[in-house]
């Protein structure tokens, strides 16, 4: 029965990898899979001459994706390589396929053609992105040890791997829906976008073949350009929690900057003059991004003082998020490092308990934040003589309820309005 598929596909269309996807549910089999084009038309065809299969890169499905993955430079050892010069480390990965959207249409029109000829194709069971991710994940587990996450949202690494052809948005036209309106391919409206994945996904389920046939009637062509292959690496973010002590009433908690400078009539943010001589944010992430190799970090903590304000005691929790660590396993050696390095680089700031944090450690923050009782110590001058009798009415107030204005020094980040505060207790002495 492959020979019957075989004489009804013209030849030079196809690659060996999707001719035997058409054919055979051996595709299954993982050496199947990672077999190279030659030893598959070697294997499977030897009876067919070379020029039944397409070139290298002129699949008319895949694009050439199966050449390259197993013959190609931009293999998954290969593609491994380049992320470990790169830098980065890897324990555990996931991997994201993104194909061209016209590769569905090819693919979908293949086989209808089969189907109205009365064979029976595979190609839906084995789609290329499926065999991509097989191939990607089975090879690079070998290696090192890396685990391979199912689910790409869990994995703290994630390879972005993206088929481009210039002329995808042309071959499916012929598939826009009557009446769709185009709307700016912007963030908040990219869902509108008729080209994508996902919407030509379902626009073929919404098609039987019929009516796939009146809108593409012809068997696709070798491509009419190269595709282009690429890979990023996501890392997801990760987290470093502790505790700081502000020792200066000089020191903000983030950097911060007044009278911003206007370039090319837009404020450039950063620009101006600073306040203070250092932010918290600043004398700890320095370090922390010199020791994870991060891109960048943002820093949280469980409230803030003023920058005239010291922070004593066990000090204010904080967690500094870091976005694309090259190096986020940090052993508790490492961590106890960089803490005894902050401590001993700087004399504004201090901090204790500095471990790795789970990713929902922001959450935990902000909860605790808003639970959380302070204890503030402060003092007073009066304009009167204190007596023994108001110091004991003072301290016999118990829970008090206050109506507090937002106070003018955070009015550059805080609505103007009225807040409830409750005291829980006061205790005030006299020391003059």
């Amino acid at each position: 029965k492959w020979k019957d598929i075989l004489t009804s596909i013209p030849s030079g269309l196809l690659c060996p990898h999707c001719t035997l996807r058409c054919v055979s549910k051996r595709f299954l089999a993982g050496e199947v899979i990672r077999a190279s084009s030659q030893v598959i038309a070697s294997t499977y065809f030897a009876d067919l001459p070379p020029s039944q299969f397409a070139e290298q890169l002129n699949c008319a499905v895949c694009f050439g994706l199966m050449w390259r993955l197993t013959s190609d430079p931009s293999s998954p050892s290969s593609v491994y390589q380049k992320i470990l010069s790169a830098g980065y480390q890897l324990k555990e990965f996931g991997v994201e396929f993104s194909l061209s959207p016209c590769q569905l249409v090819r693919s979908r029109s293949l086989q209808v053609f089969l189907r109205k000829k009365g064979i029976r194709c595979n190609m839906t069971a084995f789609g290329v992105k499926d065999i991509a991710k097989a191939i990607y994940s089975e090879t690079l587990s070998s290696l090192k040890d890396l685990k391979f996450v199912p689910i790409i949202a869990e994995a703290d690494t994630k390879m972005s791997l993206k088929i481009e052809y210039e002329n995808s948005i042309a071959e499916c036209t012929p598939l826009k829906p009557l009446g769709f309106q185009d709307l700016n391919h912007t963030k908040r409206k990219k869902k509108h976008n008729w080209s994508g994945s996902t919407r030509i996904r379902d626009r073929l389920i919404e098609l039987d073949d019929n009516e796939f046939l009146e809108l593409v009637p012809n068997l696709p062509e070798k491509p009419s350009m190269p595709s282009t292959f690429s890979f990023v690496i996501e890392r997801a973010p990760c987290y470093i929690a502790g505790r700081y002590n502000k020792y200066s009433r000089e020191v903000s908690n983030t950097r911060w900057m007044i009278d911003a400078k206007k370039v090319g009539g837009e404020f450039v943010a950063g620009s101006g003059t600073r306040i203070g001589v250092a932010s918290v944010d600043e004398l700890i992430a320095t370090h922390v991004l010199n020791v994870t190799q991060a891109k960048d970090s943002t820093f949280l903590c469980a409230g803030r003082e003023d920058i005239d304000v010291r922070m004593l005691g066990r000090g204010r929790p904080f967690i500094i998020k870091l976005v694309d660590a090259k190096n986020p396993y940090l052993t508790q050696e490492e961590i106890d490092s960089l803490m005894t390095t902050i401590n001993e680089k700087n004399t504004l700031v201090g901090v204790n308990d500095l471990c790795l944090a789970p990713a929902d450690a922001p959450n935990m923050l902000k909860q605790g934040e808003e639970n959380k009782r302070k204890c503030y110590r402060a003092l007073v001058e009066f304009s009167s003589k204190l007596t023994p009798e108001s110091i004991a009415e003072i301290n016999a107030l118990g829970e008090v309820v206050i109506h507090q204005r937002t106070p003018l020094r955070v009015l550059h980040r805080r609505s103007a309005m009225v807040r409830d505060r409750t005291l829980y207790k006061i205790s005030c002495t006299q020391i003059d």
